[in-house]
């Protein structure tokens, strides 16, 4: 229950917009049928571009307001992966942990930071995603890498 102050009943409206912000950031990524969410996609993200916390947020102060959450999201949500469409290869809590982290040189060797998972799969040759050569760490890392995608079976589904 959000903490009250003085006895008043006045509740923490800090706390319960977050909450707002990040319920509608679950219901964005989920692609929920509604009018708003739909908009969004189509006029902001028609281009396969998914919103990253480090570019700079576009649309209504509302949707910018959702988005300065992002990060605090993407931290608690797990990605079941559907058809890879919404699911970031690098950021997204995909595979247990994110794959910045378990391949920090690789990483630090991409092209795209934001690329998404179904895009990385589709690529008929990885290695085009990094900036080569490669050092012996980061090729090791990069066979992980391409056993783990070629492991994958992207659904008709979308990602949940």
């Amino acid at each position: 229950m959000p903490k009250t102050e003085g006895g008043l009943g006045v509740h923490d409206l800090k706390l319960q917009n977050e909450c707002f912000f990040l319920k509608n950031l679950h219901k964005f990524f989920n692609r929920v049928n509604l009018p708003w969410i739909q908009l969004i996609w189509n006029t902001l993200f028609s281009n396969n571009r998914l919103p990253n916390s480090e570019s700079r947020p576009k649309g209504s102060f509302w949707w910018r307001d959702s988005l300065k959450l992002l990060s605090q999201f993407k931290d608690i949500a797990v990605i079941s992966v559907g058809d890879g469409a919404t699911c970031l290869l690098w950021h997204d809590q995909w595979d247990g942990a994110s794959l910045s982290l378990r391949f920090l040189e690789l990483y630090s060797l991409c092209r795209n930071r934001f690329i998404t998972l179904k895009t990385a799969i589709l690529l008929p040759q990885p290695q085009s995603m990094f900036h080569l050569p490669l050092s012996t760490e980061a090729y090791e890392q990069f066979v992980q890498l391409v056993a783990i995608l070629r492991s994958l079976h992207l659904q008709p589904s979308p990602d949940v």
